[in-house]
């Protein structure tokens, strides 16, 4: 009997490629402003998503009914993160919004514990530490906190 190959690991591998492009194209721009640059990324974005929503369902309006109230939270948070991105990429290094974005996963899991009362369990204790440790030996030097945005 063949084996199929699971395509999850290459759309993580796929999705931190394209991750890790996103602050150096940014600063590649020097004659769009963020807003412009906001609006482009977000109409590729709306363009696609409904192109796939297209492929997967034919009626795209029953879609959006049926989103709810927690995917319209999910969009103005989606929103947020974007625009915050762009501006943390245009007014502080890379470095350090990419610290940033490496810490939520802590924060997120620390909220959960806290808030939720979640259980983080011995193992989780101890991946959370020692990536945290990495965190730290790799940005030792390079954050700075001189303004509210940034260097």
């Amino acid at each position: 009997m063949p084996t199929s190959i699971s395509r999850e690991p290459f759309y993580i591998l796929f999705a931190g490629l394209l991750w890790s492009t996103g602050g150096p194209l940014i600063r590649l721009l020097d004659s769009a402003s963020e807003w412009q640059f906001l609006f482009f990324r977000s109409l590729a974005l709306a363009m696609f998503l409904l192109l796939i929503m297209k492929i997967q369902d034919r009626n795209i309006i029953d879609l959006f009914k049926k989103a709810g109230v927690a995917s319209v939270l999910g969009g103005l948070f989606l929103s947020f993160a974007f625009v915050s991105f762009v501006f943390s990429v245009t007014n502080t290094t890379i470095a350090n919004t990419l610290f940033l974005l490496s810490s939520a996963p802590f924060i997120a899991g620390f909220l959960g514990w806290i808030l939720l009362t979640e259980r983080i369990n011995k193992i989780q204790w101890i991946a959370m530490t020692v990536a945290s440790l990495g965190v730290a030996v790799m940005i030792q030097d390079g954050i700075s906190v001189d303004s509210l945005f940034g260097c």
